[in-house]
């Protein structure tokens, strides 16, 4: 759906430039047809980045774990459990879900480190009652180690002249798109 919008949408576009006088008027060779459209986009990457982190509280606290990095989390997130409540910090910040759910957030942690070979970011967190992964791994942590690279192995950026790797639990798996929209057409004649 999202596809057949966008190439709608470029269409409208193009034509839209093609009544206005230009001197670089679009020419119908330059306009992509269907199958070329429809051609670029032939692989997917499927994968949740988790990746190992050790965590550590005011240096007298400190565990390893797995966290997911999330692009779409506004806030870094811990699991309210994993946190002994010593270092509980009273809240009044509000956390949706991605479905709009209300999360139930009392304490942050506003003094935490992420740390990984050697280098440790500093950052806060929310604990969170009603999550599913243990950790959370936010806008604020990916604002920190931006500019970065991934690939198969992980997420890596360079800090002082040295790259920092923070290494997936499982490895990024590639799947051609041409399957997925077979096993979709399978699935609903099957419906059908």
């Amino acid at each position: 759906m999202f596809i057949t919008k966008k190439r709608s949408w470029i269409r409208n576009k193009i034509n839209i430039n093609r009544k206005q006088p230009s001197s670089s008027n679009i020419q119908s060779e330059d306009t992509p047809t269907d199958q070329q459209f429809v051609s670029t986009i032939n692989q997917i990457n499927f994968q949740k980045w988790y990746i190992h982190i050790a965590l550590k509280i005011k240096d007298s606290f400190e565990f390893n774990t797995i966290a997911l990095l999330d692009s779409g989390a506004d806030q870094n997130c811990i699991k309210e459990w994993l946190i002994p409540s010593i270092y509980y910090e009273k809240t009044k910040e509000r956390l949706h879900s991605a479905n709009g759910m209300a999360l139930q957030i009392k304490y942050q942690l506003s003094n935490a480190y992420i740390c990984n070979q050697g280098y440790c970011f500093k950052n806060s967190f929310i604990l969170v009652r009603d999550i599913s992964q243990e950790v959370i791994l936010g806008t604020p942590f990916i604002t920190q180690i931006y500019p970065f690279k991934v690939d198969h192995i992980g997420v890596h950026t360079e800090i002082m002249e040295t790259i920092i790797s923070f290494k997936f639990v499982t490895p990024v798996y590639q799947r051609d798109l041409s399957l997925l929209q077979n096993t979709s057409i399978t699935r609903q004649i099957n419906v059908i």
